[in-house]
Parts: C-alpha cells; structure tokens; sequence
C-alpha cells in the first residue's frame, strides 16, 4: 500500500505541476481515478 500512496503523491504533484503550466492533464485526472479506485479496495473511504 505504500507503493500505492506514494504513487498517489506523485501523481498529484504532476498535476498540479501542469496545471500551474496551464495545462488541463485529463490522462493524470485518469490515473489519480484509477489509484484511487485501487486504494478503495484495500481502505474503505467515501
């Protein structure tokens, strides 16, 4: 699971990285939906 968090983290250091860019990182809003959708499976969260 620290792998996973630790990916999360990465993820959205990314995006917020582009975003400051201007960018709109639809692929990275993507990934952080799949992580977080792994994540749920191991700890239960709304």
């Amino acid at each position: 699971m620290t792998d996973l968090l630790e990916q999360i983290e990465m993820n959205n250091q990314t995006i917020a990285k582009a975003e400051r860019g201007g960018q709109i990182p639809n692929e990275l809003y993507d990934e952080q939906d799949r992580l977080l959708d792994e994540l749920a499976v191991l700890v239960p969260f709304r």
